[in-house]
């Protein structure tokens, strides 16, 4: 259930990742991902990000190289929405500083389009903010406080997209709801129709 383009990013492997990490080297790395059907692809992708994302520093050359690996739109916007996310998955989720986490997502190479990292990290945020309120909105402030303004509309979608997750497939009435008028009281106003977009289930 839920739009189909989230489906990687909530997949966990018990086995694909792994395998495409037994990698020694980043171009060995993309070969074995590549490697993969297309469908498949994508799920091992997010995976992967997610999975090196947890020991960043060792793992950065790799994590670039997938970065600029897609073949196609949807497998490049899969990549970076991953690694966006994936950096809530890793110690600066417990420790969050928004100008780190800028910092990490802009040292990515210069073909990936800032905007979509940014929308992975909102996606990412909205499903924190939902099941644990204060940290969810410090991810946000801390994030909107040090990001370029132009990626904040990506992010305020992604956040959007990720809320939504709480229900679904929600009906029309869901789309207007005290908790929702809430998220938009901590957003500042030009973001509301961007999240909107995300919360009607826009990549």
């Amino acid at each position: 259930s839920g739009p189909e383009w989230t489906r990687p990013l909530r997949y966990r492997s018990r086995d694909g990742a792994p395998r495409v990490l037994d990698a020694h080297t980043p171009a060995e790395l993309v070969g074995l991902w590549a490697s993969r059907p297309p469908r498949l692809r994508e799920y091992v992708g997010a995976d992967a990000m997610r999975t090196m994302a947890a020991t960043l520093e060792t793992h950065r050359p790799f994590i670039d190289a997938l970065l600029v690996a897609g073949r196609t739109e949807s497998e490049r916007l899969l990549l970076w929405h991953a690694f966006g996310g994936a950096l809530l998955a890793n110690s600066l989720a417990r420790n969050f500083d928004g100008d780190a986490a800028w910092k990490t997502l802009d040292r990515a190479p210069a073909a990936v389009d800032r905007s979509e990292l940014a929308f992975g990290f909102g996606f990412r945020a909205g499903q924190f903010v939902n099941e644990f309120f204060d940290a969810g909105w410090r991810f946000s402030d801390e994030f909107l406080a040090h990001a370029p303004a132009a990626t904040h509309p990506a992010f305020a979608r992604g956040f959007g997209a990720g809320y939504r997750l709480r229900f679904l497939t929600p009906p029309p009435t869901d789309f207007e709801s005290p908790a929702i008028t809430n998220l938009l009281g901590h957003l500042p106003s030009p973001l509301e129709q961007p999240f909107r977009e995300g919360l009607s289930g826009a990549s």
